[in-house]
């Protein structure tokens, strides 16, 4: 009920958010989390809802592959990983996504890329996940014997046998990594949420500051700022739900209103110059 009173009044009365000064920092701080959940539950859903890997993302990747410029010029015979033409020094790459890129390489060398996308390595030994300038293994050739005496030069032919077995073996992975991919993608977008909301905060409280810096200091205008947020996540909310960007807008609007009318109501007030 506390709760929803200040949702209510963020949005339709900002002068009664004057009542909620003497709040506990905690509370204002529980709120403040609820608001980045509300914001990022569609994103979340989403997340949560739909596969990382689809029959669409396969016809993609074989049509990629297929009658390319050249064939991968790459083999595994006994859980090694060979170069057709004998030159351990060649890198086959390939971007298979505008973040994912494939990458092939006989020799035995660690190496670390300098890149912002995620780069999949078919090594000498097994297959490798380049992130965030890690290295790491994601399975080797002999755990994976349905991998023994295969050709990726019949990607360029679309050969139904080969592709079969590469899917079969990335749905695997896939069921595998999917937890800890989707739970990073959510942390992810919660922290990113938090630190845009905290810095919007900031920017709202600093151009404020010039009318109320008498009557109110400004971490309390930053902690009346939490509740006087709540038109611009429920308008985000509602945006992404329906699609209509417009509405994001709106909220920001009635947000900023919404305080310059709460800085009004402290003034006309008399404010209190221990806050």
């Amino acid at each position: 009920m506390k709760i929803f009173r200040r949702i209510t009044d963020g949005i339709f009365n900002p002068a009664m958010v004057n009542n909620y000064i003497n709040d506990k920092r905690i509370f204002t701080a529980f709120f403040f989390f609820l608001m980045i959940i509300i914001m990022i539950l569609p994103q979340t859903i989403k997340v949560l809802g739909e596969p990382i890997f689809t029959y669409n993302d396969e016809v993609a990747i074989r049509e990629l592959f297929y009658h390319d410029t050249e064939p991968i010029p790459f083999s595994i015979r006994s859980s090694l990983l060979f170069n057709d033409d004998h030159d351990n020094n060649y890198e086959y790459r390939k971007l298979i996504s505008d973040d994912i890129m494939v990458l092939f390489r006989a020799d035995s060398e660690q190496k670390s890329y300098a890149s912002t996308k995620t780069i999949i390595e078919f090594g000498r030994y097994g297959v490798f996940i380049h992130k965030y300038g890690m290295r790491i293994l994601v399975f080797s050739y002999n755990e994976k014997p349905e991998l023994s005496d295969l050709k990726f030069s019949d990607a360029y032919n679309d050969d139904n046998n080969f592709w079969n077995v590469i899917f079969k073996i990335a749905e695997e992975e896939i069921i595998l990594v999917e937890p800890l991919i989707k739970t990073f993608e959510i942390v992810t977008l919660f922290v990113s949420e938090t630190l845009s909301i905290l810095i919007l905060i900031l920017i709202l409280a600093l151009f404020n500051r010039p009318i109320n810096r008498k009557e109110l200091s400004f971490s309390k205008m930053c902690q009346m700022i939490v509740y006087l947020l709540s038109p611009f996540v429920f308008a985000s909310l509602l945006s992404q739900l329906f699609g209509f960007l417009l509405l994001y807008y709106i909220g920001l609007l009635i947000t900023i209103i919404n305080i310059v009318r709460f800085s009004q109501c402290i003034i006309i007030r008399g404010g209190n110059n221990e806050l």
